[in-house]
């Protein structure tokens, strides 16, 4: 049965393994009880301590960098999908459609309006702000992106007409 004696109370404890010459030149190994504070298992030198604090900031800056990454690749694909619009100008029912796909080379996809299917060129989303060039006018088609949907505006020669889609899957 151990004792401890009255300076080992409130310490730690260790196995630690010492070696002994006891067989003529070979190395023996025989356990040992090491005692010590907390302090004894943490770095002691100034140096260590350094060491310890620049290793702990650079893992929190992974850390952050990963779970930041991951944050802006869930919002991108949150606006991957099918997206419709419609509204009335003068009587008439105008639908457009545009679908958004997530590529290796960026965001590409569609956009589908009363006479044409047109390929969406230099797509951007960015924060809430999805951009992309109208194919016909050169103009850039710019939406942001909400609970709602994606609402944002169209300029035409006749004036701005306001889009508001909604994600259809």
């Amino acid at each position: 049965m151990y004792v401890p004696l009255p300076e080992h109370i409130r310490k730690f404890a260790w196995l630690h393994l010492v070696a002994g010459t006891e067989h003529l030149g070979d190395s023996v190994f025989r356990p040992s009880m090491r005692f010590g504070t907390i302090e004894h298992l943490f770095f002691r030198t100034a140096l260590g301590e350094l060491l310890m604090k620049v290793f702990c900031k650079l893992l929190i800056i992974i850390m952050l960098q990963l779970s930041c990454a991951q944050l802006l690749a869930a919002e991108e694909a949150d606006i991957v999908g099918v997206w419709k619009s419609e509204f009335s100008i003068q009587g008439r029912t105008v639908a457009f459609e545009l679908e958004i796909l997530s590529g290796p080379n960026g965001l590409t996809g569609t956009f589908t309006g009363p006479r044409a299917s047109n390929p969406l060129e230099k797509a951007k989303f960015e924060g809430n702000i999805l951009s992309f060039k109208h194919p016909l006018n050169e103009s850039f088609i710019i939406l942001t992106a909400s609970d709602s949907g994606l609402n944002g505006s169209l300029s035409t020669q006749a004036g701005d007409m306001p889009l508001a889609f909604r994600k259809v899957n």
